[in-house]
């Protein structure tokens, strides 16, 4: 309903991915019909959701050489295994004083404490204002993320204070509840080699039987799974 999609799978007749519709028809063999098909429907549908994410001033004190903020996406990502995020925002010094901006994961972090190369998700260097956007990877979606300022030239008593104001939120797919509803026919063709009886009330008999218990099996023939 309301257009979302989904897979569906009755194996191996239908494998339909991402559709919000869909129409199928098969014939499915006799011990199919008497042990049964089970009919997947994998919800693949989801919705985009935006948060703010770090929105704070960062301090600079003139003997500071540095400072950072950390925090990450999620406690518990939305999904198992993770979603891709996107953070996107804007890092300005209120006077206008230059500043550099690394944003790291952790591991990127620790390399650039001990003064080793590192890679980032965003670098800016030697400007009093940067606008990043990055995608961080569903694995990382739920580790921590750190903003670090550091101070062009050195620090001291006569270095002036930083002030980094910082706007930023993220952006990922959150997984969305859907209704499917879905209708079956089942139909046949009856062939009989038996002779027919002169007795028209025998034969309607006998055929009636014969509907009854096609249907009997016939009604366990689809399932649904999750």
């Amino acid at each position: 309903m309301s257009g979302r999609v989904f897979d569906l799978i009755i194996e191996p007749y239908v494998r339909a991915e991402a559709v919000s519709r869909y129409e199928f028809e098969f014939s499915p063999k006799p011990e199919e019909i008497r042990e049964g098909l089970e009919m997947v429907i994998v919800n693949r549908a989801a919705e985009r959701v935006r948060e703010d994410f770090m929105v704070e001033t960062v301090e600079l004190p003139g003997f500071a050489k540095l400072g950072w903020w950390a925090g990450a996406p999620f406690k518990t990502p939305p999904v198992e295994g993770g979603v891709e995020v996107l953070v996107n925002g804007t890092a300005t010094e209120s006077s206008g004083h230059v500043f550099n901006l690394y944003v790291l994961d952790v591991e990127n972090f620790e390399r650039y404490g001990a003064g080793l190369a590192f890679e980032a998700y965003f670098k800016g260097t030697g400007s009093n204002s940067y606008t990043f956007n990055f995608a961080i990877p569903p694995e990382k979606c739920a580790e921590t993320l750190y903003f670090v300022f550091e101070r062009v030239g050195e620090p001291g008593a006569e270095s002036p204070e930083l002030e980094v104001f910082v706007d930023s939120e993220v952006a990922y797919e959150k997984p969305v509840d859907i209704v499917v509803q879905y209708r079956v026919k089942v139909s046949w063709e009856e062939r009989s080699y038996i002779h027919v009886p002169k007795d028209p009330l025998l034969g309607l008999i006998v055929l009636g039987v014969v509907l009854l218990i096609a249907a009997a099996v016939l009604k366990h023939v689809f399932k649904c799974a999750a």
